[in-house]
């Protein structure tokens, strides 16, 4: 603060109620609005524009930003292409890229990019680095009063949806849950859960001695049931990240940080040591969360994520290399590149951050080309024999040509027929 109001080149401000104590970068436009204490960043390709009577105090704007229709922001930050508008609220929080609030509140959160707020609901206490996910109408992520110590807080996992109505109760830890689909009208208790890509929904299977108020969970359900969630918001994510010149947006959402993770959450669910049971509870899998989980979904769980373990490797992996017009020479070295692949745990680029129950700090970090290309070939190594080569287990393990070739044909029917 410095008590004066520093405003550059081809800034506009029309029917201002106040504008006291402000940087306002060039380009910027401030439109009937109140503005106290704000740091504006705008630029002539990117112009950052506040209109519509809003309220923003004690804030930081990027270059990019919209404030609308009677937002209010107070001491926030917003980073570049987010928005607010139609009287949405943003309290002490940071919301990221591409996201954006409206109708609704969001207090005490740390908001990662792409995440849809376009509805009267509540996030607070939010932490949600990751972004990339949505909430729906009615749904109360979090409490702003929980009857105990203002120390609990919820860790979101990337891409997480939040479906109407639903509820969530502090503490709780999807962070190693991405893309995972909290059903309509559902009250989830306090909990962590650690399975990818899956539906949390009222229970549909009666279970005895078991409480009432636990909820059902189908591991890896997003990917075998709603592929479609996951194709729309990758066109998405690519769509809407090309607006800003000062981001690079990978646009994936089946990346190794995410792919790890469903692999240990195979691992887990595949262990012979855990007997076969009608219904399971976190006492039989720690981080089914105050779920319940159906032997039928655990098989399936199973063959869900090694089936995209494998359409990974071939869709990130060997089909850019080979593609329909490979020479035989280009196939004869990712081959062998694959017959030399050491274990998948070995290779998995984020094997320095050991899985101790914490989170897996370096999930979300970027990885090397080359890197990523032998992750990929152990896990066609290893994987891809139970699922491209499940009929040919009796015979020799197949090398060279008769490797690559029945993979990039099984891939095309792959991304038509899906998972099951």
């Amino acid at each position: 603060r410095c008590d004066l109001n520093v405003v550059c080149a081809d800034v506009r401000i029309e029917s201002a109620e106040l504008v006291e104590d402000v940087f306002l970068g060039p380009h910027a436009c401030v439109e009937g609005s109140h503005l106290e204490h704000v740091t504006v960043l705008s630029s002539e390709e990117e112009p950052t524009v506040i209109r519509g009577g809003s309220d923003v105090r004690n804030a930081v704007l990027q270059e990019n930003v919209h404030v609308d229709s009677q937002s209010i922001v107070l001491n926030a930050v917003m980073l570049t292409c987010s928005h607010a508008e139609r009287h949405g609220k943003l309290l002490d929080s940071i919301l990221g890229p591409y996201s954006g609030v409206a109708e609704g509140e969001i207090s005490e959160s740390l908001v990662g990019p792409f995440v849809g707020f376009h509805h009267q609901s509540l996030l607070i206490a939010s932490f949600w680095p990751a972004g990339r996910g949505n909430v729906g109408y009615g749904a109360n992520v979090g409490s702003n009063h929980t009857g105990k110590a203002p120390d609990q807080e919820l860790w979101h996992g990337e891409g997480c949806f939040y479906g109407l109505g639903c509820c969530i109760k502090f503490p709780s830890d999807f962070s190693h849950a991405p893309y995972s689909l909290v059903a309509t009208g559902v009250t989830t208790l306090p909990q962590r859960v650690t399975f990818p890509f899956s539906l949390i929904s009222a229970p549909m299977t009666p279970a005895a001695g078991i409480s009432p108020a636990f909820n059902e969970i189908q591991p890896g359900w997003v990917l075998s049931q709603n592929i479609y969630m996951v194709l729309r918001n990758e066109h998405k994510f690519a769509a809407r990240g090309g607006k800003s010149r000062s981001i690079e947006v990978d646009a994936r959402i089946l990346r190794p940080g995410i792919v790890a993770m469903m692999r240990l959450a195979r691992d887990q669910l595949a262990d012979p040591a855990v007997p076969d049971k009608k219904v399971y509870t976190d006492r039989d899998f720690a981080g089914l969360g105050k779920n319940i989980m159906t032997h039928a979904a655990r098989l399936e769980a199973v063959h869900t994520y090694t089936y995209f373990l494998v359409y990974y490797a071939l869709l990130h992996g060997l089909w850019p290399r080979l593609g329909p017009n490979a020479t035989a020479e280009q196939a004869l070295a990712a081959a062998q590149d694959i017959e030399r692949a050491s274990s998948v745990a070995a290779a998995e680029p984020t094997a320095q951050v050991t899985f101790t129950g914490a989170r897996r700090r370096g999930a979300a970090l970027p990885v090397a080309p080359d890197a990523e290309w032998a992750y990929q070939c152990a896990i066609l190594r290893h994987e891809a024999v139970h699922i491209v080569f499940k009929d040919q287990l009796r015979g020799p393990a197949p090398a060279g040509l008769a490797l690559v070739r029945p993979m990039l044909e099984w891939l095309p029917g792959a991304q038509k027929g899906g998972a099951g």
